[in-house]
């Protein structure tokens, strides 16, 4: 045996009767246990990654400490005593023991400088922990809770949250995740990484407000969807007439946590602002009643601030959706609508909302041109607006454009990826564009997140007698419940009729025919799905002699497809400006 192996082997037998071995086992053991304990109590603590590193640091130089202090005492029954020398003490000193030592002191050196870049790479002050974040530049603004003790002020803590969406959506660089994504998940979810896998964004803004009379208490903290762990955390406490303020102090600190660039430009008047909130509070309901309330409260908004353009665009919004949730003349409602973004366009030329709403009010009229300008400008303005993305869509899909209109649709249901309205138009797009396959898929995937949605169960219906599942069809009716205003017998009636065309080929009477405006696209389209073409042409004509706005969308329906070629249908598409 050389001198080098048995040095090594007497090595071994000394640093089992010193018990270096046993030692390194139990120091092993522990520091792995309570290195994984507090990676689970860090962030419940509110701790710092800081203090994690810390730790590490701390194990790797106390390892061969304790391994050399393992080495020189022993503990006994009369305490620490110093270890005497063994049989072996000649022969450990060989080159293989030497070898073992030397890597000893390696493993000093190494934890000590370990200890040291740890600390070094992760010491910075823990306000700004975001330096060691890539910059946000996908962020969601979730509902803020309302704490108030009175049980009317929803609407503010909502209304604070839609304008912290304005002012966010401001900055530079930052796309905001869409309203209706971050809404449809007040109820779902609270956990900043679901959030992130769920929306695609980097940061989640999350608080609540406290509100007493004129005072405000709002919380807001800012979160990493990558790990959960806060960004920035922050308490302010205002006045009513101070929200504004607050407003822009949490943008330019998300502005300074993402490196960007910040505008802010509010209305000065408090009681215009409040009506605001209302008016966006009751313009999301989506109902008929919602809708008028929601006109009411942008109209007092003006009457305090006559200058303010986001009560304007608010105003012509909500005259743009009111025809269809209620019994409004479309004709006024566009005119009124029209009216509205345009005073919003004169006092703040660079309102991306405003822009789009006129878009989609020019489409209403057949300006398909200057709907087209609307919508890019406004997108040139705020690229992250989801719904100017999703009404752009709308106005190629009328168009045919098709393979513009799924990547402008695309682009919306990234940046809202919970809106039940996008997806519909998504759906809808897709079944015009031929593929009935896909946007049946596409609805029921969204009718099982939002079962109550009537207006897609209706439009799965429309899917399903495309596709000849007139049983199906039945079904989807009956889930749009009253939505159309005509019962389920009528509806059951209607499929009946579609079904005994497709199998007969002899055209069949439209049930329920009073039910339906006329002129009106929508009573060209049931006459075509029952057969009845040429009464079709009679109604599309009369809809293009009378300007009915919804002949808008003759272009587009794939229930039209068949009138390809048709000299009267082509001159209706020409006088639409479709052809």
């Amino acid at each position: 045996m050389s001198d080098y192996e048995s040095g090594f082997k007497a090595l071994l037998a000394e640093l089992k009767r010193r018990r270096v071995v046993r030692v390194a086992l139990i120091y092993g053991a522990v520091a792995f246990a309570g290195l994984q304990a507090l990676d689970l109590v860090l962030p419940a603590l509110g701790l710092s990654e800081r203090v994690f590193s810390a730790t590490v640091a701390a194990v790797l130089v106390g390892f061969p400490v304790t391994l050399a202090l393992s080495w020189i005492y022993d503990l006994t029954p009369r305490g620490w005593v110093r270890t005497g020398a063994g049989a072996a003490r000649a022969s450990w000193r060989g080159g293989g023991a030497l070898a073992v030592l030397a890597g000893i002191a390696v493993s000093v050196v190494s934890g000590w400088w370990l200890s040291g870049r740890t600390v070094q790479d992760t010491g910075a002050d823990p306000t700004t922990a975001v330096d060691d974040h890539a910059p946000i530049e996908r962020i969601a603004l979730m509902p803020f809770v309302d704490l108030s003790s009175e049980s009317d002020n929803a609407y503010f803590a909502d209304g604070l949250t839609e304008e912290l969406r304005g002012a966010v959506g401001r900055i530079d660089g930052i796309r905001v995740a869409g309203r209706a994504s971050t809404f449809a998940l007040r109820e779902v979810t609270d956990d900043p990484q679901d959030i992130g896998r769920q929306l695609g964004v980097q940061a989640v803004l999350a608080g609540s407000v406290r509100k007493a009379g004129d005072e405000v208490r709002i919380n807001a903290e800012l979160l990493s969807a990558a790990d959960g762990l806060d960004l920035w955390t922050e308490q302010y406490e205002a006045t009513v007439d101070d929200v504004f303020d607050v407003q822009a102090q949490i943008a330019r600190a998300i502005a300074d946590a993402s490196e960007a660039a910040i505008r802010i430009p509010p209305s000065e008047n408090v009681m215009a602002v409040d009506k605001v909130r209302w008016g966006r509070f009751n313009w999301n309901r989506r109902t008929a009643a919602g809708l008028e309330a929601a006109i009411s409260n942008f109209e007092d908004a003006i009457a305090f601030d006559s200058s303010y353009a986001e009560a304007w665009a608010g105003l012509a919004d909500s005259y743009i959706l009111l025809p269809e949730y209620a019994a409004m003349d479309p004709v006024q409602a566009i005119r009124a609508g029209r009216d509205a973004a345009e005073q919003a366009l004169a006092l703040e030329p660079d309102l991306a909302q405003a822009h789009a709403s006129l878009g989609l009010l020019e489409m209403f009229d057949w300006e398909w041109a200057a709907a087209e300008r609307s919508f890019r400008r406004a997108l040139t303005l705020d690229a992250t607006y989801a719904t100017a993305h999703q009404w752009y869509a709308n106005m190629l899909m009328g168009q045919r454009r098709w393979d513009e209109a799924l990547e402008r649709i695309a682009h919306a249901e990234d940046l809202d990826r919970l809106s039940t309205v996008t997806k519909q138009d998504a759906a809808r797009i897709l079944l015009n564009a031929g593929r009935t396959d896909e946007a049946i898929t596409k609805a029921q995937d969204t009718l099982d997140r939002n079962p109550t949605y009537a207006a897609l169960w209706l439009d799965l219906g429309y899917m399903f007698l495309e596709a000849g599942r007139f049983s199906d069809a039945r079904d989807a009716f009956g889930g749009a419940g009253d939505f159309l205003g005509t019962g389920a017998d009528t509806m059951d009636a209607f499929v009946d009729a579609v079904e005994a065309y497709a199998t007969t080929g002899e055209p069949q009477a439209l049930p329920g025919r009073d039910g339906y405006p006329d002129p009106s696209a929508w009573l060209a389209a049931q006459l075509m799905l029952v057969g009845q073409t040429d009464e079709a042409l009679d109604v599309i004509e009369r809809g293009v002699r009378d300007r009915v706005w919804d002949m808008m969308t003759i272009g587009g329906s794939v229930v039209f497809r068949s009138l390809d070629g048709n000299p009267r249908y082509e001159a209706a598409l020409e006088a639409v400006g479709l052809n």
